[in-house]
């Protein structure tokens, strides 16, 4: 005769497999609403090159009083 009850690691490898089903089911369903509501701008981008230009023009704009309110009255 054979004994027939689980040991503590096949009990525990159980728990650990309902476990990653239950997130992986979880993270199927997130990962649905991308695809059910779509992005409706294009997600933002973060250059540093395009920073330092954009941030050089308005000292440039600053420096030349181009854009300072004394220059409209």
């Amino acid at each position: 005769m054979t004994n027939c009850t689980p040991d503590a690691a096949a009990i525990r490898r159980a728990y650990e497999f309902w476990r990653f089903a239950f997130v992986q089911k979880e993270v199927a369903k997130a990962a649905q609403t991308f695809i059910d509501f779509p992005p409706m701008q294009k997600g933002a981008s973060f250059n540093l090159e395009q920073l330092k230009e954009e941030l050089g023009k308005k000292a440039a704009a600053h420096s030349s009083g181009i854009g300072s309110p004394r220059g409209r009255i």
